[in-house]
């Protein structure tokens, strides 16, 4: 479990580098629309390379080939970024796939390797946020300076940055390999239906990952467009990612304690303070706060119970079945914001989405396994 911490927190702290402002990027040099426009795109990508992974997956058991392809792929693509420049915005829909493609493999190698290295998921997750303080106070701290002192230039350094740090990635981890069952498409569809419990959890699981999947880009959108000043954007994001720092000690001293009452009253704060942004654009602030302060108590905790009911001898089935859900969900939300940004800003955007995670906290309260958190 050690190798894959580090490397975890290796590849969370270079990607903190570039992806947390890519959507930014893509904003601020062409529009809110090639944002959008690559999330859509990217989502597609990840759904198909997971499908893709899993027929390979017959033949190639070794988890650390993807892995590491979808690392060198991710190298690739910002240095595809970085020669394009202004031109970017012609090439959203290649970027956004082949960012995808790269998601993909990373996430599927990471995941097998996860399963089969883990025993206690959730503690896992609380040791990987707490060793990724060292990131969550350096990262602001360089994306914001850089950007300040350089402005737009300054995204090329942080995408130089990004794929060195990444470079290191491809040697620290350990291996796992899959079981010589091989892949059924047709079991994997039906995964979430053969095994309900599974199903319902993932259900919850789904709706969660609509909504940060849109908030985690249009949040920086929405924070930039407050001050207007890559300084002011600066200070207050180093601030927000200091403070979901006391989420992450929350939900290792509450969880296994308060796993459904925590996710109720997290995702009500939030949904609040997304629809107080549409009657006055100044309370934006409360919600990146809300969002900052409680988002890291949901989502692990439900995720923790779907890799806990996933079997094993079938695991790639559960992993595909996993993303076409995942995926899908992004998908839809990525078309509906698309569609949506034609007459409406992005805090009218959140607005749209927050309601899914109200949704996600029933389903979780009524039906989730009675069982400890691993």
């Amino acid at each position: 479990m050690r190798s894959l911490l580090l490397s975890s927190w290796v590849y969370g702290f270079g990607m903190s580098l570039s992806s947390s402002v890519l959507g930014l990027y893509l904003y601020v040099n062409s529009s809110l629309y090639s944002s959008l426009l690559f999330l859509l795109f990217n989502s597609i990508s990840i759904f198909f390379t997971y499908i893709m992974v899993g027929f390979l997956s017959s033949k190639v058991k070794d988890a650390l080939t993807y892995y590491r392809l979808g690392i060198a792929t991710t190298i690739l693509f910002y240095f595809i970024l970085i020669y394009l420049g202004h031109r970017t915005f012609l090439f959203i829909p290649y970027l956004g796939t082949l960012y995808g493609f790269a998601q993909g493999l990373y996430w599927s190698g990471w995941d097998i390797i996860f399963y089969y290295r883990t025993n206690k998921k959730l503690q896992f997750f609380n040791r990987s946020a707490y060793l990724g303080a060292i990131t969550t106070l350096a990262g602001p701290a360089i994306v914001g300076s850089i950007l300040t002192f350089l402005g737009n230039s300054g995204y090329v350094i942080l995408f130089i940055l990004s794929t060195s740090i990444l470079l290191l990635t491809l040697v620290l981890v350990e291996s796992a390999h899959l079981p010589s069952t091989n892949f059924d498409l047709k079991n994997s569809l039906r995964k979430h239906i053969q095994d309900s419990a599974y199903g319902r959890m993932l259900i919850s699981l789904t709706l969660v990952a609509g909504f940060n999947y849109i908030a985690g880009y249009v949040n920086p959108i929405i924070l930039f467009s407050l001050f207007k000043n890559y300084e002011d954007f600066s200070i207050v994001n180093y601030f927000l990612s200091t403070i979901s720092l006391i989420s992450v000690y929350l939900r290792g001293k509450l969880a296994k304690l308060y796993p459904t009452r925590i996710y109720f009253i997290a995702s009500v704060f939030i949904l609040f303070s997304s629809i107080m942004m549409f009657f006055d654009f100044r309370t934006a602030l409360l919600y990146l706060f809300s969002y900052s302060m409680l988002s890291p108590l949901i989502y692990p905790l439900i995720d923790v119970d779907v890799w806990d009911l996933m079997n094993g001898m079938r695991l790639m089935e559960y992993l595909v079945n996993r993303q076409i859900f995942l995926n899908s969900s992004r998908i839809t939300f990525s078309m509906i914001t698309y569609v949506a940004a034609s007459s409406l800003e992005p805090t009218e955007l959140i607005v749209i989405v927050a309601p899914l995670l109200l949704t996600s906290a029933l389903i979780y309260k009524k039906f989730r396994p009675v069982k400890d958190l691993t």
